[in-house]
């Protein structure tokens, strides 16, 4: 089984190796591609299977999670072995709004983007505090539970995940108390998302407007994870990570000097670094990791 390109493999265990066992056989086979099948979903199988955080653990972070639809080809094959972890084909996508990644997690407590065709719905904005559960007739639960709502439309829905540990959680779309849409939800504890940067004068972060080296930027995010103290979903308050992220500004590793949540936006942080003296001006690549790293995002420093 050496020089394979592409290697599916069950990895729920039961009435097959589980994922621990699976990542020496994969390691050993090194395919190029090893695709994980045969276990739970949000979405059912066998009780008797393991779910989605289990078969994810079993790799120690080695997983790449990609979408239900995903192109392959000798051409495009990684250099180096990788393990998928493939989202089931559902009605929706749920996505961090700081990417737009499809099939990446998102953060516990943070604010989705839902993506799918949910007929019937109208276009409304949750503008009070605790966030409405129900807009324009539309409802959405996660593993049965109503989620605090944003805004809804017949195309779009942004919500506040749930404040829960590592699942694969399924989602339901219902307009009128009917379902239109199903899919599934990765939440892990943090996966941040960059949102926008506004320099120390507290204009946004512009080409036109851009920050000085040895300022403060502030970085507006989602996906930080769990605060002290506890913020109850829908509402907001002032409170801090349990966990300190860490910044890379233009390849310079920055640690944040202020981390909080911001009162009156739900699910929301702001993370203030100190840019650098050393950094190049330009546009400068800004991410952030907490668990998972965050999509970059560029600012003009001068």
């Amino acid at each position: 089984m050496k020089g394979l390109d592409v290697l599916f493999v069950a990895a729920g265990g039961n009435f097959t190796p589980d994922a621990r066992a699976i990542s020496g056989q994969i390691t050993q086979i090194a395919p190029r591609v090893a695709i994980l099948m045969h276990y739970r979903t949000g979405l059912g199988g066998p009780a008797t299977l393991a779910p989605v955080p289990d078969v994810a653990a079993g790799f120690n972070g080695r997983v790449q999670y990609k979408p239900a639809a995903t192109m392959i080809s000798r051409a495009t094959l990684p250099s180096t072995p990788e393990v998928w972890l493939m989202e089931p084909l559902g009605d929706l996508t749920a996505v961090n709004p700081g990417s737009y990644t499809p099939a990446m997690p998102v953060g516990s407590g943070s604010v989705v983007s839902l993506f799918g065709n949910f007929a019937g719905s109208k276009s409304a904005s949750s503008a009070t505090l605790p966030l409405l559960r129900k807009l324009e007739d539309m409802e959405v639960l996660v593993d049965g539970a109503v989620a605090p709502l944003l805004f809804v439309s017949a195309g779009k829905i942004n919500l506040q995940a749930p404040t829960k540990p590592t699942t694969q959680s399924l989602v339901e779309v219902r307009v009128g108390g009917q379902r239109v849409a199903r899919g599934l939800m990765n939440i892990v504890r943090a996966a941040p998302g960059l949102l926008l940067a506004v320099n120390q004068d507290g204009r946004t972060n512009t080409a036109s407007s851009p920050a000085r080296a040895d300022e403060s930027l502030q970085l507006y995010v989602t996906g930080l994870g769990p605060a002290a103290p506890a913020v109850e979903d829908g509402t907001s308050r002032f409170a801090v990570p349990l966990e300190t992220p860490t910044a890379l500004l233009g390849g310079v590793a920055v640690t944040p000097h202020y981390t909080a949540l911001v009162p009156g936006l739900v699910g929301i942080w702001r993370v203030d670094v100190l840019i650098p003296g050393n950094v190049r001006p330009g546009d400068t690549p800004v991410s952030l990791t907490q668990g998972f790293s965050s999509a970059s995002l560029s600012a003009a420093i001068r």
